[in-house]
């Protein structure tokens, strides 16, 4: 019987595997269209970084749980060729509890899998879309972490 998470994973996987497999083998010139992908990933990128910053600043007890996942998102941002901007967390909002912090987290992680979904359609280069589908993939694995156990 297959567990939650590999349910997840196939189902986030399945898709994106038939994208990543409709992609040319060879490598196509970058494009002005994969400059703008680039430029809306660094962006939200850079805006969930933020948002675990003032998270683990918010709920230090989070920090083991969260880093991790931070940490992949920075790994996204050098896949895309992004920069990381300064980390200002004013004017963050976070919950008042960790349980709502997760869960807001949660929203945010699944509203960038389907971004980086569509930025894959947008793109036209063979690397950039290999790059998003599997930072899609990372994402959608991202509200598993975050939904498994209590904070």
């Amino acid at each position: 019987m297959p567990t939650r998470r590999q349910v997840l994973q196939a189902g986030a996987i399945a898709p994106l595997a038939t994208l990543a497999a409709c992609s040319s083998g060879g490598d196509t010139p970058v494009s002005d269209a994969d400059d703008s992908v680039r430029s809306q990933v660094t962006a939200s990128e850079n805006d969930l970084i933020k948002r675990y910053d003032a998270t683990i600043a918010a709920f230090p007890t989070l920090a083991a749980k969260l880093t991790p996942i931070r940490d992949q998102h920075n790994e996204h941002l050098a896949a895309v060729g992004g920069d990381s901007a300064p980390t200002d967390l004013k004017g963050v909002v976070i919950p008042p509890t960790a349980q709502a912090a997760l869960k807001e987290l949660v929203v945010a992680e699944r509203e960038a899998a389907r971004e980086r979904r569509a930025s894959c359609v947008q793109a036209s280069g063979s690397e950039l879309i290999w790059d998003l589908a599997l930072i899609a993939t990372s994402e959608s694995q991202h509200v598993a972490s975050l939904t498994d156990g209590s904070p």
